[in-house]
């Protein structure tokens, strides 16, 4: 049976998971997988085709889903998300950023799709990613970020192995966004996130 909810959706207009995909600038499956963890409003067809709302695609690209105002609230903790999909560093940096201040709230990534969501859920601080991941081509991952309403206030360090010619051939990097070549320059990395640290308690302190 199908629902009211459900009934609204098939009436409202709505495009295929492709059109969605090359509208946001990511796979066919990461459109998917959205649609699968409730970002994406989603109905299938008798066929069993999905089908992505236009509100609710717009509302994401929009910066309107899942997201609140980035607000310093006293004692708030800083929040530094960290992209890889190699598991064996990210535990490295787990490692790292405990020694440098225990008190940093801390996300991990394994892919550019879990790098999207977490960043529309937790709003982090701070982003260090690496640009060649699974699902989500990683340059593109930082262009839109960078350009989305909801990442005003966002620090974006790149740390990857892609060489800085290959880069720039692909569209480069927003002036911002800083860029680290592999491997990992974690005495710098500490001076940034430090850093960066510093200038978010100094404002929450008002």
């Amino acid at each position: 049976m199908v629902s009211k909810v459900q009934a609204e959706l098939r009436t409202a207009p709505y495009c295929t998971t492709r059109e969605a995909a090359e509208r946001l600038g990511v796979s066919v499956r990461t459109v998917q997988q959205w649609a699968e963890r409730g970002v994406l409003h989603v109905w299938k067809t008798e066929g069993g085709h999905r089908r992505i709302a236009l509100h609710s695609l717009e509302r994401f690209m929009s910066g309107g889903a899942a997201l609140t105002d980035r607000t310093v609230a006293p004692g708030a903790p800083f929040k530094l998300l960290v992209a890889d999909d190699n598991a064996a560093l990210l535990r490295l940096y787990q490692v790292r950023v405990r020694e440098w201040d225990p008190h940093i709230a801390l996300f991990a990534a394994r892919d550019g799709c879990e790098t999207l969501l977490i960043a529309g859920r937790e709003q982090p601080n701070m982003l260090i990613t690496e640009l060649a991941m699974p699902d989500v081509d990683g340059l593109e991952m930082v262009r839109r970020l960078a350009a989305h309403p909801y990442s005003a206030g966002l620090q974006i360090v790149a740390v990857s192995a892609l060489a800085s010619a290959v880069i720039a051939a692909r569209g480069g990097l927003p002036a911002a966004v800083g860029l680290h070549a592999k491997p990992v320059p974690f005495g710098m990395l500490e001076r940034e996130v430090r850093a960066a640290v510093a200038g978010w308690r100094a404002l929450a302190a008002g």
